[in-house]
């Protein structure tokens, strides 16, 4: 059982203090009340800190004049979505169809390993859940973290 609002809270919290994130505003932009989700906080964390540094890299090496990162979430059906979405310069249309394969990275050698997107999916399958990607063409990314709910009496929601 997870509480999505209060760690995606605490994820903002710990990225803050962060030298990557001094320039670019950071938003949440999530319902007063979510539903409890089937993962834990720690691998949910290890997730959207990934996805995090992730944007807040790619906004570094863009020059974009007020770059933003911003945490928004839906509840459809049985399901939770959390979009991480950023005003960068967004990803190559090449890229896009192996951003999640192990050891992909368009970062310079030495400065990623290609792994984070990856391991994230592959955490949030193993629950139930997946992580997609929605590039729009005028720029920035969005990746999607679905998560499977907990129903009221404490099963999967179907």
């Amino acid at each position: 059982r997870c509480d999505v609002r209060s760690v995606v809270r605490s994820c903002v919290e710990l990225v803050k203090p962060q030298k990557r994130f001094k320039e670019l505003t950071l938003t949440i932009d999530l319902a007063d009340e979510l539903p409890m989700a089937r993962i834990t906080a720690g691998k949910l964390q290890q997730v959207l800190v990934n996805l995090l540094f992730n944007a807040a890299d790619a906004l570094g090496e863009a020059e974009i004049s007020a770059p933003t990162v911003r945490i928004h979430g839906e509840t459809l059906d049985s399901r939770l979505s959390l979009y991480v979405s950023d005003n960068g310069p967004g990803i190559a249309p090449e890229h896009l169809r192996r951003i999640f394969d192990p050891f992909f990275t368009t970062k310079e050698p030495g400065s990623g390993t290609g792994l984070g997107l990856s391991i994230s999916q592959q955490i949030l399958k193993h629950v139930g859940g997946d992580l997609r990607v929605e590039a729009s063409v005028g720029g920035g990314a969005t990746f999607v973290i679905d998560l499977p709910l907990i129903a009221a009496g404490g099963g999967v929601a179907l």
